[in-house]
């Protein structure tokens, strides 16, 4: 399980995060939706221990972040962004240096045929295309096989068949006791991944739901509309 209690963040004496809530069991996929600059991407980071929380705890899987850091470092994967890649290291490279790192028995070869990445699966990353970069930070993931995967815009630089491909592997995902956090602008695959959704605004989360049929309109009267009616 992911606890969050009384979560709050703040950054350069501004509060980003104030007083959040949020509790996701196994098995879950639970997608973020927030417009930009609302605190989704804090949120992540402040999980995954970037960013130090003013007030509030962390928990995962029993391990709080303040008091069992080195085995809560160990429950969860989240990579920020393809500009964290290595340039002059290669796709196996990462995906073997994962595997490494977090004593992974997750076979990498395997992960490069789910995700067709076997084409240039030998080179380096200064040589890949932004939805090549974004399918590798996808297998990372994978290679991982930590209990809980954080995925901040994955979605961004896919082509409709690499999007394909992501819902599937979250659904197979979802089947194997993880948990996982999506943030997405992009409502219909949102829809397509999640099993819940909550909305992020004014520093905290507003509404939660598993009911995934209405997000568009949930979305205009909570952004567009400035609550809920």
């Amino acid at each position: 399980m992911l606890k969050i209690e009384n979560l709050s963040v703040e950054l350069s004496k501004n509060e980003i995060i104030s007083g959040l809530n949020l509790e996701v069991l196994k098995n879950e996929v639970v997608g973020v939706i927030a417009p930009n600059g609302t605190g989704k991407t804090t949120l992540f980071r402040s999980i995954a221990t970037l960013i130090n929380h003013s007030r509030g705890s962390i928990t995962i899987n029993n391990f709080k972040v303040t008091k069992e850091r080195v085995n809560y470092l160990k429950q969860f994967f989240y990579f920020e962004s393809a500009e964290s890649l290595y340039q002059n290291l290669t796709v196996n490279e990462h995906l073997f240096y994962v595997k490494e790192v977090w004593k992974s028995d997750i076979s990498v070869e395997t992960i490069i045929d789910k995700l067709k990445m076997r084409e240039y699966a030998k080179k380096r990353i200064k040589n890949l295309s932004l939805g090549m970069k974004q399918h590798l930070i996808i297998a990372m993931y994978l290679v991982s096989d930590c209990p809980v995967l954080i995925f901040d815009e994955p979605l961004n630089g896919l082509d409709p068949s690499s999007v394909s491909i992501m819902i599937k592997v979250m659904k197979e995902i979802q089947t194997e006791g993880k948990i996982i956090l999506i943030s997405s602008h992009d409502l219909y695959n949102i829809e397509q991944i999640c099993s819940r959704v909550v909305f992020m605004n004014e520093k905290k989360i507003v509404y939660d739901t598993e009911n995934l049929g209405n997000l568009n309109l949930l979305y205009k009267q909570i952004f567009e509309k400035g609550g809920l009616l």
